[in-house]
């Protein structure tokens, strides 16, 4: 994610996609809870949003996905829109959580202040988002960071900025939604990959496509006695400071109904306080659900707003914005500032040229979108599929810091120092006595005992955790140990950098030294290919494959036709070095990943038309052979923005040395243009696959006996 990683849910059945009344936290197969800390305990359209926004996503991916949000405060339908957890009760449901999201919204603050009455116990603003962080962390549970803003110049003690700098590190995700936001925080936590990632209000359109009229809203429509098109003026006093402007541009409009409307109730917002405005006014003076005010501005024609969530949501609708700029947030509206539908409310020629554009939806916002929608791809995999070596990584680092902090730092045994950090390092629950002994509790069923468990039996061993705080321990095969004189040089696939567009992919190159690469490229393998050739409905293709390693095998294909350099370099491949440095780049856990290697000549005309990988395929490392090649002449990978040939992104030639990594997606468009027919080096190539548990083979089906000949090594 770089910068710039039908109607869905009828609204009164939002709430049991987040959490109903009388559901419990659980990890069963057909009941996977993500949590989700936050402010969703005030009467705030945006921060409202972002539950509701994650619950959609998710659900429209899998089903089986519930959305859990905890808040300093609980709430319960039916007088909120969906039922919220204290942050007391994360601390014993969080080992059944699958991953946590933090935020949005500007949640990454110092200030004390909260727009509704908390506990006096309540350590603010820690508990909303810093302390839920540190604990998922801690007890190896994904974190990730859901397009927050980060205020850091509010006053801070310097171990607030060590704490931020440790979970940062240990977090799975960190999506900023605003450049000032990522500066701030790669300036307490430079290591951390932080990344811009959309607010996710901008998939609103796509998550609640305007087809048919909501009842909410036609019974909205009903108790104003609206029946015509209207504009949106949030009922904010920013707003109403502008009313000689606002009636301007009304005037311009011609005959059109006005709707003063609530958004930020907690911040003030109340329509019958609205000025007086010149035309026919709509005064909604209730509260309504987020979901519904998301239709009423979606549905209109123009909106006057200084909420930022309302400006996002019209433009993600089409609608036209005037804003008015409210004296904090500054970096709030700076995300703003590259959209062509949106201007100060004192820019009057733009808007006026706005009003008469009419609704569109612009190409930055369907980019912004397209951005979310491989966002959530990721989110619903982590979920799924939680990366165990990530997650065991991230609880190790967290410990090592809480054992530092403690005193305790060459201890197994951490309770008490982990206690003593949740004291006075951490945010402090209600019930402080009450949450402390459940984090003293939590600490040695989920932190020691596996902590222990893997220091004493070492990686071929990973804890796995069932629902509650019970440990399984599960063996799987072990993997094959390099040689003494390793081919690959490992520290060059962790070194890579993880491009995020147009899909998630890495480039990596000088992955052998001079001399193995040269005796790599000199007995390249000419035995026991077979010929592919063939359209399978997407795309088309002719190579020439060998197996080197067959799916699930732990030892070399056919063996004594390839050289000593060829059999090390399969002993690499199969080694848990090797999979540890692509879980490292790519977050992505192989622990038990089904492994498949094959080898490949691409002759004169060969080709591999534009596709995706099949599903089963978690991602694939494309290894070059070649000693030199001329891209004049085809044989180049293309990494595509879409299933177009033409729509190329970036062009690798196969050059020893050279290797490409492909993470699996939705979009992850790749192909191999045609070799010139004139051309009579081979395009040589290895194909290491990483497929999920339970795949078959399509290149080595069963009951598949091909022909196998030798490539000519004229060739």
């Amino acid at each position: 994610m770089s910068e710039p990683m039908g109607t869905l849910f009828p609204s009164d059945r939002l709430a049991p996609l987040i959490e109903g009344r009388a559901a419990t936290v659980s990890a069963a197969r057909d009941d996977i809870a993500v949590g989700m800390a936050g402010t969703f305990d005030v009467q705030n359209y945006g921060d409202l949003l972002f539950p509701l926004i994650a619950a959609a996503a998710l659900k429209q991916r899998d089903r089986r996905i519930r959305v859990v949000p905890f808040s300093v405060n609980a709430r319960s339908e039916p007088s909120w829109p969906f039922q919220v957890r204290s942050m007391e009760e994360m601390t014993s449901s969080i080992s059944a959580l699958s991953a946590l999201l933090i935020g949005g919204g500007q949640i990454v603050r110092f200030d004390k202040g909260y727009p509704t009455p908390t506990p006096t116990n309540v350590d603010l603003p820690f508990a909303y988002w810093l302390t839920p962080a540190v604990l998922a962390a801690l007890v190896g549970k994904p974190v990730i960071w859901n397009a927050v803003g980060a205020s850091m110049d509010w006053p801070h003690a310097p171990w607030h900025d060590e704490l931020i700098r440790n979970v940062l590190t240990a977090s799975y995700f960190i999506g900023v939604r605003d450049v000032l936001s990522r500066n701030d925080l790669a300036k307490v936590a430079p290591d951390a990959r932080i990344q811009l990632l959309p607010d996710t209000a901008f998939g609103l359109s796509r998550l609640w496509p305007l087809e048919k009229e909501s009842p909410e809203f036609s019974n909205w429509r009903k108790r104003l006695g609206l029946e015509s098109k209207y504009v949106v003026i949030q009922a904010n006093t920013a707003v109403g400071q502008y009313r000689a402007a606002i009636e301007t541009l009304l005037e311009s409009m011609g005959k059109i109904n006005v709707v003063v409307l609530p958004i930020c109730w907690c911040h003030g917002d109340r329509a019958e306080k609205f000025p007086q405005i010149k035309g026919r006014v709509f005064r909604s003076c209730e509260w309504l659900a987020p979901k519904l005010t998301s239709e009423i501005i979606g549905r209109s024609e123009f909106v006057f707003a200084s909420s930022l969530h309302a400006c996002i949501t019209a433009l993600s609708y089409g609608v036209p914005v005037a804003r008015v700029t409210v004296s904090w947030g500054r970096s709030k509206w700076d995300l703003l500032d590259e959209f062509s539908g949106i201007a100060h409310i004192n820019q009057g020629d733009i808007l006026s040229g706005l009003i008469n554009r009419g609704r569109l939806v612009e190409p930055r916002v369907i980019a912004h979108a397209d951005h979310l929608d491989r966002y959530w791809d990721e989110v619903k995999d982590v979920v799924l599929r939680p990366p165990i070596e990530h997650c065991t990584s991230s609880m190790t680092s967290m410990l090592t810091w809480v054992a530092k902090v403690s005193g305790a730092q060459r201890r197994l045994g951490l309770a008490p120092g982990l206690v003593e950090t949740l004291r006075e390092s951490l945010a402090r629950y209600p019930n402080k006595r009450v949450a402390l002994k459940k984090g003293l509790s939590l600490s040695k069923s989920l932190l020691v005992v596996p902590f222990q468990w893997i220091s004493r039996h070492g990686p071929s061993w990973i804890a796995a955790r069932g629902s509650g705080t019970e440990l399984r321990q599960v063996q799987r095969s072990p993997l094959a140990e390099r040689g003494a004189d390793p081919i690959l040089e490992l520290d060059r696939i962790t070194q890579g950098r993880m491009e995020t567009e147009p899909f998630q992919w890495v480039f990596i190159d000088r992955l052998f030294s001079e001399e193995k690469a040269a005796a790599l490229v000199a007995s390249y393998p000419h035995d026991k290919f077979k010929k592919v050739v063939g359209y399978n409905g997407e795309k088309g293709y002719e190579y020439m494959s060998r197996s080197l390693i067959h799916m699930e095998a732990t030892t070399v294909s056919d063996p004594e036709g390839l050289s000593p350099a060829w059999r090390a370099l399969a002993r690499d491949l199969l080694s848990a070095d090797y999979r540890s440095a692509l879980t490292r780049i790519t977050g992505r856990d192989l622990t038990s990943a089904v492994l498949e290697v094959n080898v490949f000549h691409y002759g004169p005309g060969a080709w591999l038309g534009p596709h995706v990988d099949l599903k089963e395929k978690i991602m694939t490392h494309v290894l070059y052979f070649n000693e030199t090649w001329d891209r004049q002449h085809g044989g180049c990978l293309n990494i595509l923005r879409s299933s177009d040939p033409s729509d190329v992104f970036a062009e690798i030639a196969p050059v020893v040395g050279s290797s490409v990594l492909l993470v699996r997606s939705k979009r992850s468009w790749h192909s191999v243009s045609r070799v010139a027919q004139d051309w009579q080096t081979s395009r040589r190539s290895v194909n290491v696959i990483f497929h999920l548990p339970g795949s078959v083979s399509t290149m080595w089906p069963p009951r598949d006996h091909p022909v196998l000949q030798d490539y000519p090594l004229a060739s």
